[in-house]
């Protein structure tokens, strides 16, 4: 076993997760219980996640209501825009080149990840969906940030799948079985640590 101690904490955070996916009140059980094994891993890697997303936002001028929408929708995508020689709607400055496309079918809370109804505090009504017409440079950077601040969401969502596949092969596993079936698939969990450690890894190399 890799014994990077970033490495394991996100192992364990995945394995809160799966947890969390089977009974849908693991995070609060641990946070009343003060578990510290899970609530230390659950706490280091968000820190370390929020830090990198401040500082990948502290190196592009963004206007507010883009980042907003980043924080608002929970799903992000990104195609090819038509040529149009506009400028960019996020950062102002640079030709457009891509749609990044933010939509949402529920809102949720990021400690506990209950739905919730979605609900906008800023000017105007949200709409289920927004495009935003950007620049190379910020449709790349903001697919990143959004995947960073919706870390915990998208992480659930990814282990809520693999846990509705392990469910589909063997229908009579227990939780408990259930979670160390997907915690045994290591190419799955490489697979999800390796996206945001080597996403961690760039931003602090100023490589992004």
């Amino acid at each position: 076993m890799n014994k990077d101690p970033i490495r394991c904490q996100f192992v364990t955070y995945i394995r809160a997760l799966l947890n969390h996916g089977l009974t849908l009140t693991f995070l609060q059980s641990i946070k009343q219980g003060n578990d510290w094994n899970y609530l230390h891993a659950l706490s280091d890697i968000d820190k370390l996640n929020i830090e990198r997303k401040e500082k990948l936002k502290a190196s592009v001028k963004w206007v507010e209501r883009f980042v907003e929408m980043l924080h608002f929708y929970s799903s992000c995508a990104c195609c090819e825009a038509e040529k149009c020689g506009l400028s960019c709607q996020a950062c102002g400055t640079r030709t457009v080149e891509k749609v990044v496309q933010l939509f949402a079918n529920e809102g949720y809370d990021y400690e506990t990840l209950e739905p919730e109804e979605m609900r906008y505090t800023g000017s105007g009504s949200p709409m289920p969906a927004v495009e935003y017409l950007v620049c190379q440079t910020c449709a790349k950077l903001s697919l990143t940030y959004h995947k960073l601040h919706h870390m915990r969401y998208i992480l659930f969502q990814k282990c809520e799948d693999r846990i509705e596949t392990v469910c589909s092969n063997n229908s009579d596993l227990s939780s408990e079985q259930v979670v160390e079936t997907c915690m045994r698939s290591s190419k799955w969990i490489n697979s999800i640590a390796s996206e945001y450690m080597e996403i961690w890894r760039k931003i602090e190399l100023d490589d992004f």
